[in-house]
C-alpha cells in the first residue's frame, strides 16, 4: 500500500492546476490536500510494514494496544463501514469516469484527470485493509458475515444513501429532472434498516424483540421494494400518469354517476357503444380509485405512483404467504430461501416493469395479484371463508380468469384441515361452498357491469374494441377462448426467447415487445419439479396453475406488449409456494445462479424496452 501511495502521489503532479488556483508547485489547495493525504498514508502503512517486519521491542506494547481496541464490536462495525463507503464512493466515481457521461460530468472529469490515480490508490487500499481484516479477525471479516443481518443492513443503507447521492450528482449535472421525491423513501428506507440493525444489536434478548424485527423485516422489503420501482420508473421516464392509464378518469365517471368516459385523450383499447366511450376490462380499480376521484379529481391521482405502491404491498404479500406456509410446514423453507423467493417475484418477473408503468391494463394485473395474494393469506390464516372469498371476488373483478385459484385455496383449507384432526367433510364443504358464493357473486356483479354498459350481460366490449387490428380480427373470427390461439400462446409462455447476437461490432439484446417465454426470464421455476408430494394444497396448487395455464392457452391474447410473459401473475401464489417445496431446506446453489440470471434479463430488458438497447 505504501508503493502504490508513492505511484498515486506521482499521478497527482502529471498535470498542473490551472493559473488561477495553483498556489506551490504549480497545484491548487485542494491537490495540495490530497496529495498531503497520500503521503501521510504512504509513510504510516511503510512503517506500519517494517516494524512489523522487524518487531521493535517497543512495538509489541503498540500492537498489543491497537489489537485490544479493535477487538470492540462496535469499532468493527465502524470499520466496516468506514471501508465499504469509501470502497463503493470511490467504485461508482470511477465507473462514471469510464461511462459515456463523463463527456457531460466535466467536474468529474477534471478530478479524475488530476487525481484519478490517488482515487484507485483509494480502492486497493480498501480492499488490502478488507483482507488484512479478515486474516486477523476471519470471524468478522469474511464473506459470508455479508449475510448476516448486522452487515447486511449496515451494506443496503449505505448503497442505498451513496448510490442515490451519485444518482443525483449525475442527474443534477446532466439537468437531469428525475428522481424528485425519492430521498424521503431513501431515508425511510435507510432509518428503518438502522433500526432493524440497532435491535438486532440491543435488544435481541427482549420478549418483544421476534415481533419488532419481523415488522422492521416487512417495513425493509415493502420500503426498499417502493424504492427500487421508484427509482427504476423514474430514470426511464415514468414520473407522471402516461396516456391510457383510463381508472382514474373512470373512478371520476363513476363518481358523477357515469359508466363511460367523456372525451378521452386516446381510443386505444377503449369501446364504443351508442356514441359512447368505455372501459372494456373490468372495473375493480376504477372502483377503488372512487375515494381518491372524488377528493382530488382525476389529474390529482397519479397512477404511475399508485403503480409502485402496489407493486410494493404486492412484494410484502408474497413474502408473508412464503413465512405463513413456512410456519405451517407446508414447505421447508426458512427466511432465507423465503427472501429469496421475494426478490425472485419483485424482480425476475414482470412484476418490476409493471408496477411502474402505470398503465390500464399493468394496473388491473397488479390489483389482481394483490387480491389473489390476499385471499392466499387469509386461507393460510384460517380466516372466515366468506373473507376468503371476497378476496378472490375482488381478484376475479380486475382479471375474471383468476377463479381459477379457487381450488388452490380449497386445498389449502383442507390439508389445513387434516393437521388438526381427521377432515370433517360436512364443514369443509360448507366452507367451500361460502367461499365460492362470494366468488359468484363477483361474477354476477360483472354480468350485470357489463348490461349496464351493452344491454348484454356477456358482452365484455372485446369483440367491438378498438385496439389493434389483429387482436381485434382474431376475437370477432374465433371468439375470445378457441383451440386455434393454441401454437401461438404455447410459444408465449413456454418457447419464446429473447434475440442475443453480435452485429457490426455489437452485442444486440432484443427480448421483442411481444415479451419472452417463462423459463427465459424465470428460469428458476424448473425447481416447481423438483419434488413431488401429493396432499390437499399441492393437488389444489396444481389444479389451479393447470386450469389458468389451460385457460390462456386457449386465449386470444398472449399479452400483446409486455416484459417476460405477464399473465404468470394471475396464477403466481401457488407457482411460488410449489417452487419453495421443491427448493427444500437448503439454498441450492444453482437457484441463487438462475434467479440471478433472472434478474440480469429483468433489468436488461427493462432497460431495451425504453432504450431499444445496444451494446458496442
Amino acid at each position: 500500500m505504501s508503493f502504490e501511495g508513492g505511484a498515486a502521489l506521482a499521478g497527482l503532479f502529471q498535470i498542473p492546476s490551472e493559473p488561477g488556483s495553483a498556489l506551490i508547485f504549480g497545484l491548487s489547495k485542494f491537490r495540495l490536500l490530497t496529495a498531503a493525504l497520500v503521503l501521510t498514508g504512504s509513510i504510516s502503512f511503510g512503517l506500519t510494514g517494517l516494524m512489523e517486519a522487524f518487531q521493535p521491542s517497543w512495538w509489541q506494547p503498540v500492537r498489543k494496544s491497537l489489537a485490544f481496541l479493535f477487538s470492540y464490536r462496535a469499532l468493527q462495525y465502524i470499520l466496516f463501514t468506514c471501508i465499504y463507503t469509501i470502497f463503493l464512493t470511490a467504485s461508482i466515481l470511477l465507473l462514471l469516469g469510464v461511462s459515456p457521461a463523463i463527456s457531460e460530468l466535466v467536474t468529474l472529469r477534471s478530478l479524475l484527470e488530476r487525481a484519478g490515480w490517488a482515487i484507485v490508490w483509494i480502492e486497493l487500499v480498501c480492499l488490502q485493509l478488507w483482507v488484512i481484516a479478515s486474516l486477523h479477525k476471519p470471524d468478522v471479516f469474511n464473506l459470508n458475515t455479508f449475510f448476516h443481518s448486522k452487515y447486511l443492513a449496515i451494506i443496503v443503507i449505505v448503497s442505498i444513501l451513496v448510490g442515490t447521492a451519485a444518482a443525483d450528482y449525475y442527474l443534477t449535472n446532466t439537468r437531469g429532472v428525475r428522481l424528485q421525491g425519492v430521498f424521503p423513501v431513501v431515508i425511510l428506507a435507510s432509518l428503518v434498516l438502522m433500526g432493524w440493525y440497532t435491535l438486532h444489536e440491543k435488544k435481541r434478548d427482549e420478549v418483544w424483540f421476534p415481533a419488532a424485527s419481523r415488522w422492521l423485516l416487512l417495513a425493509s422489503i415493502g420500503l426498499v421494494t417502493f424504492l427500487v420501482y421508484q427509482i427504476t420508473g423514474q430514470l426511464v421516464g415514468r414520473v407522471d400518469t402516461p396516456d391510457k392509464a383510463y381508472w382514474h378518469v373512470l373512478a371520476d365517471a363513476f363518481v358523477n354517476g357515469r359508466l363511460y368516459i367523456e372525451s378521452p385523450k386516446t381510443f386505444h383499447d377503449l369501446t364504443l357503444y351508442q356514441g359512447k366511450w368505455y372501459v372494456p376490462n373490468p372495473p375493480l380499480p376504477a372502483l377503488i380509485l372512487m375515494p381518491f376521484a372524488a377528493i382530488w379529481g382525476a389529474e390529482g391521482i397519479n397512477t404511475v405512483l399508485l403503480s409502485i405502491t402496489l407493486g410494493a404491498i404486492n412484494t410484502v404479500l408474497v413474502y408473508l404467504i412464503l413465512e405463513s406456509a413456512s410456519n405451517l410446514k407446508m414447505i421447508p423453507t426458512g427466511r432465507s430461501i423465503n427472501l429469496w423467493l421475494t426478490a425472485v417475484f419483485a424482480l425476475g418477473t414482470s412484476h418490476w416493469w409493471l408496477s411502474f408503468m402505470g398503465q390500464m391494463w399493468y394496473i388491473s394485473q397488479l390489483f389482481t395479484v394483490l387480491f389473489s395474494a390476499l385471499a392466499v393469506l387469509l386461507a393460510l390464516k384460517k380466516l372466515s371463508p366468506w373473507l376468503v372469498g371476497a378476496s378472490l371476488g375482488f381478484a376475479v373483478l380486475s382479471r375474471p380468469n383468476v377463479f381459477a385459484l379457487w381450488p388452490f385455496l380449497f386445498g389449502i383449507t383442507l390439508f389445513l384441515q387434516q393437521r388438526e384432526k381427521p377432515i370433517r367433510w360436512k364443514p369443509a364443504l360448507s366452507w367451500g361452498i361460502r367461499s365460492a358464493l362470494t366468488v359468484c357473486a363477483a361474477v354476477g356483479g360483472l354480468l350485470l357491469y357489463n348490461y349496464l354498459r351493452f344491454q348484454d350481460f356477456f358482452d365484455f366490449g372485446y369483440v367491438t374494441i378498438h385496439g389493434a387490428a389483429a387482436i381485434v380480427d382474431a376475437v370477432q373470427t374465433y371468439g375470445m377462448f378457441n383451440i386455434h390461439f393454441l401454437p401461438a400462446n404455447i410459444y408465449a409462455m413456454f418457447l419464446k426467447l429473447p434475440e442475443m447476437n453480435f452485429q457490426n461490432s455489437c452485442f444486440h439484446f432484443s427480448p421483442s415487445r411481444d415479451g419472452i417465454s417463462i423459463l427465459a426470464m424465470m428460469p428458476v421455476v424448473v425447481f416447481m419439479f423438483r419434488r413431488f408430494k401429493l396432499n390437499y394444497w399441492t393437488a389444489g396448487a396444481w389444479i389451479s396453475v393447470l386450469l389458468s395455464t389451460g385457460m390462456l392457452l386457449l386465449y386470444h391474447n398472449t399479452g400483446s406488449w409486455q416484459i417476460g410473459y405477464r399473465y404468470l401473475l394471475d396464477f403466481i401464489p401457488p407457482v411460488l409456494l410449489l417452487l419453495a417445496f421443491g427448493l427444500g431446506t437448503k439454498t441450492p446453489s444453482l437457484f441463487k445462479v438462475l434467479s440471478l440470471l433472472g434478474i440480469v434479463i429483468s433489468a436488461a430488458s427493462i432497460l431495451w424496452w425504453f432504450t431499444e438497447w445496444w451494446w458496442c
